[in-house]
């Protein structure tokens, strides 16, 4: 017969076997007292000390790097809990990575982790590049559209006759206000040029 002297230590009766010598099957509950406990098992007038750890706390710390979006799953957990970080981007934004406190970086903009040890995950984001979509041409001039992005103060349009953007010379700068513009541009017959948008 063994008796356990604390309610945390539970002794499997179905599993007490055994005369002279034998064994005994128990297990405990979690230990969030923050400190280490101890506790005895009694069988047949001797006693077993048994001491259980304190459950470890692990503090999840989540950040972002600069602007751009939220993220969501930071907390104090218990040390081996499986977590889920998740990144959400803005209007105008889109997520680029997961920076780690001990290295490395994770593409998923939802990150499961299994807490182990204290760690600060801080998401990175970067703005959308409006896309540019040139819907009629001519020699006189071009009629260009764009994605408006809710945090851009202006666009810059910039030409160059290479897909070189260093090569590349500001045509225009346009103020964010949801119309499209027609560039009236001197063109060279049969010239190829390449446009860009940079939202600013």
């Amino acid at each position: 017969n063994a008796i356990a002297t604390e309610s945390w230590i539970i002794i499997d009766e179905k599993h007490v076997v055994g005369t002279g010598s034998g064994k005994v099957l128990f297990k405990y509950t979690d230990n969030n007292t923050g400190k280490e406990r101890t506790g005895k098992i009694i069988i047949a007038g001797e006693e077993y000390t048994i001491t259980q750890a304190a459950r470890q706390n692990i503090t999840i710390a989540i950040a972002v790097s600069n602007h751009g979006g939220r993220v969501d799953g930071g907390g104090i957990y218990n040390i081996g809990t499986e977590i889920e970080l998740a990144a959400i981007a803005d209007e105008g934004y889109e997520f680029v990575s997961w920076s780690l406190s001990g290295g490395g970086q994770s593409s998923e903009s939802v990150l499961k982790v299994v807490a182990m040890e204290n760690g600060t995950y801080t998401a990175n984001f970067k703005p959308l590049i409006p896309t540019l979509q040139i819907d009629s041409a001519n020699l006189r001039g071009v009629l260009l559209k764009w994605r408006h992005l809710s945090w851009a103060v202006d666009y810059h349009i910039w030409r160059g006759i290479t897909s070189a953007t260093n090569a590349a010379t500001r045509i225009a700068s346009l103020s964010n206000d949801g119309q499209c513009q027609y560039l009236d541009v001197t063109g060279v017959e049969n010239q190829k040029y390449w446009y860009w948008i940079e939202a600013v």
